[in-house]
């Protein structure tokens, strides 16, 4: 007696491919294209928050610079917390704190000239 459930793969025939149905708003003859592997991308937001965080206390050196030991001291974290962020990517904040460090220190000495010119 044959068995209906044999594991002969001999009868087994693949179906032939289906005619693509056209879809609405397709131009005749249109073939979808066959569906492939998709590789996704994962982008890691990379920070620096050294940098940013001499980019902060410079721009408070800016704000803060008619207070001379604070602007003094908020300068110093500045430029320093800006140099060392310039040795690390992204730099684009960094680079902008240690500017705008230099800045202020012109500021600073400028606005220290002024108050000893005057007191004379």
């Amino acid at each position: 007696m044959q068995d209906n459930y044999s594991s002969s793969n001999e009868d087994y025939q693949t179906p032939p491919p289906a005619a693509p149905v056209p879809q609405a708003n397709q131009p005749y003859g249109y073939q979808p294209r066959p569906v492939t592997e998709q590789t996704v991308v994962v982008v890691e937001k990379r920070s620096n928050g050294i940098g940013t965080t001499g980019f902060v206390f410079a721009i408070l050196a800016i704000v803060l610079c008619w207070v001379p030991v604070l602007d003094f001291i908020l300068w110093a974290l500045g430029a320093i917390f800006s140099l060392v962020g310039v040795f690390k990517r992204p730099r684009g904040l960094a680079l902008t704190g240690l500017i705008i460090s230099f800045i202020g220190i012109i500021i600073l000495i400028v606005l220290v000239g002024a108050l000893a010119a005057l007191s004379l």
